[in-house]
């Protein structure tokens, strides 16, 4: 009986620590949550979006976070890991990617994986992984869809370049309530024609 108590009293007073989705957030949760939190300008979304370099957890590949909330709360995590500089081979990034992969596999099941260079490109030589990653000739992408925890819609994972022979790894989460944002885009666009 009196673990039962216990129990009803940890689910009553400390329901975020229980439920938490990714980094210690959830859907909806409010800007007032976090701390620190900048103006971050992005173009072609709807919602505020701020930066920051902590949430309720961290993880240690990750340097910044840029946070999108709509009138629902949060629906966006971008997390992005420090800049590779002079990573022309891409062993970092593809070492941090992969490890970020399996993580999420446990945790999300399996991804759809899209990671292959373009059929014809110059760029497959081996030193020329940053640079067919920045001409856009090479893919290095994962993704999640269809998800059944965390209110999550979808993750996507993928090493995006950062400037000459620089990488960095993208890890986005997208809650349910983002497509609220998505709608809002849409709706206000078709009323500016």
């Amino acid at each position: 009986m009196l673990r039962i108590i216990i129990i009803c009293i940890c689910i009553l007073f400390f329901p975020n620590n229980i439920y938490c989705g990714p980094f210690g957030t959830d859907m909806g949760d409010k800007k007032e949550k976090f701390k620190d939190l900048k103006p971050y300008t992005e173009q072609g979304i709807e919602g505020e979006n701020f930066k920051t370099f902590l949430l309720p957890k961290n993880h240690s590949l990750f340097e910044q976070y840029i946070l999108t909330f709509g009138s629902s709360g949060l629906a966006r995590i971008i997390c992005v890991t420090p800049i590779l500089r002079d990573d022309s081979y891409g062993f970092t990034a593809i070492k941090r990617y992969d490890t970020l992969k399996n993580q999420l596999s446990k945790k999300y099941g399996s991804p759809e994986v899209k990671e292959f260079l373009q059929p014809g490109s110059i760029w497959k030589e081996p030193n020329n992984f940053a640079i067919s990653i920045q001409k856009k000739e090479r893919v290095h992408f994962s993704r999640w869809d269809n998800i059944s925890k965390d209110n999550l819609s979808s993750i996507s994972l993928g090493i995006i370049s950062q400037g000459f022979n620089s990488l960095a790894v993208v890890l986005e989460y997208r809650y349910n309530n983002f497509k609220d944002l998505e709608n809002q885009k849409t709706k206000s666009e078709e009323e500016a024609l």
